[in-house]
């Protein structure tokens, strides 16, 4: 049995805004989702002939190619809401080329809209949740001609075309059981951070959700789980025996707890082991000492979700945070010569363009190596989404509305009772130019490219 998994090539979501530089931060790194999904079936379906497509590395034609060439028997597709017209015309694709093959679609998207994704008849079934289990008691199904029901997780259609939703299957507690991302499968001259420090790099995952409530995050309080700290170690060193020695947690809160992080470090002390590192966290869970301790032991970078320069804006999206906490970590941070990302939000509830030219302040302020800026929008799954529509900032669920249409790749709506979407982009604009066209800021990065 032939299976193609695939991370479809898809351009940079909507309503971004992100200068360049900020998109070669975040660089180009092997696509997780289906990396995890690839190293369950190598372990429990060995039948399977796997194959892994990385749209985000190499694109349109070479993902026909690889479908025209390969013949799979399945594909299973990672989806996103945002660009789900454009997935839509990848498995009419598929399904063109070959009207056999069982197409299968994942992520995010197809756990808020099963049914919704089900409709279409390119698609044979969706798992609704983490894959790794369910996407191979599917796959076993398929081999051994079993049915599909019983099968926990999924959704398919029956030979009248009925769409069927299994019961849903519990999010997987023992992380550390599963399989390491099948990164061998890629080609690692793909991978980079132009602002990285080796040259091959690669995400990481630590735990999977987040125990915080941000009102705009579609992973809040979701259930937060996460991997021993020896088992990450090991997969670290998997990772460097590849010849990868640059890595980017990819958690939504590394530093959950500073425990977890001093943990991690005597690990890596106490192994003996070298690699630079950079990861995603919290103000709060922080201290002088630990980031003393992360910088001797490899790492370069740390992105802090600031997200706003006033205590009403923190409050209003439940960031439950201040901006003493903020100062103190950026100081703390500075001074040790860690690099730093500060992530900013405008648009939030409530706020004034007073208010979000505090956050522009803000950030200069706190002088991180990088800014960015990003507009408030809704997010399916997110208690921002709910709100908006119960104050009636969104006339009903437009996620719904998308999925109905898939005229065009989503604009997602913004909170729009102080500003509209136009009038938030010219502010962004604004942010970015005020924080970068500093002639301090020039001669900073200058001395650090020195």
């Amino acid at each position: 049995m032939k299976i193609l998994l695939v991370n479809p090539p898809l351009r940079e979501t909507p309503s971004m805004g992100r200068p360049k530089m900020m998109i070669d931060i975040v660089g180009k790194y092997p696509p997780l989702g289906i990396l995890y999904i690839g190293g369950y079936l190598k372990k429990y379906n060995p039948y399977a002939e796997l194959k892994l497509f990385d749209g985000g590395a190499d694109g349109v034609e070479a993902f026909q190619q690889v479908v025209e060439e390969f013949k799979p028997d399945v594909v299973g597709m990672t989806t996103y809401t945002f660009t789900f017209s454009e997935i839509k015309k990848y498995i009419e694709y598929i399904k063109q080329t070959n009207p056999s093959t069982f197409v299968c679609l994942g992520g995010h998207h197809v756990k808020c809209y099963p049914n919704e994704t089900l409709k279409f008849a390119e698609v044979d079934a969706v798992v609704a949740g983490e894959g790794e289990i369910a996407f191979s008691e599917l796959i076993d199904a398929l081999y051994n001609k079993k049915t599909l029901h019983g099968i926990k997780g999924i959704g398919f259609k029956d030979a009248e075309t009925n769409i069927i939703m299994n019961e849903p299957r519990d999010k997987i507690k023992s992380l550390d059981a599963l399989p390491f991302p099948l990164r061998e499968y890629l080609d690692l001259n793909k991978y980079y951070c132009l602002v990285g420090k080796k040259r091959y790099s690669t995400t990481i995952l630590s735990s999977r959700d987040c125990p915080y409530k941000c009102l705009f995050c579609s992973h809040a309080l979701s259930g937060y789980r996460s991997r021993s700290i020896g088992n990450v170690l090991d997969e670290i060193e998997h990772c460097l025996s590849l010849g990868i020695e640059d890595f980017f947690f990819y958690d939504d809160t590394f530093n959950v707890s500073k425990k977890r992080l001093k943990s991690f470090c005597d690990g890596i002390r106490e192994k003996g082991l070298k690699f630079s590192w950079s990861f995603r966290g919290r103000v709060d869970a922080i201290s002088y000492d630990l980031l003393k301790d992360v910088k001797e032991l490899g790492c370069y970078r740390i992105q802090f979700g600031v997200e706003a320069g006033t205590e009403k804006a923190l409050k209003n999206i439940r960031k439950e945070t201040n901006l003493d906490q903020v100062r103190l970590a950026f100081k703390w941070t500075n001074s040790l010569k860690i690099q730093t990302v500060g992530y900013f939000i405008i648009g939030n509830p409530g706020e004034t363009r007073e208010d979000i030219q505090s956050t522009i302040d803000f950030a200069i302020e706190l002088e991180p190596t990088y800014a960015n800026f990003s507009i408030l929008v809704s997010t399916p799954d997110s208690k921002m989404n709910d709100i908006m529509i119960e104050k009636g900032l969104m006339h009903s669920d437009f996620w719904l509305d998308y999925m109905n249409k898939l005229d065009n790749v989503a604009l997602p709506p913004v909170w729009g009772e102080t500003f509209s979407r136009s009038e938030l982009e010219e502010l962004q604009k604004y942010a970015f130019k005020k924080f970068y066209q500093r002639p301090k800021y020039y001669f900073r990065m200058l001395r650090e490219i020195n």
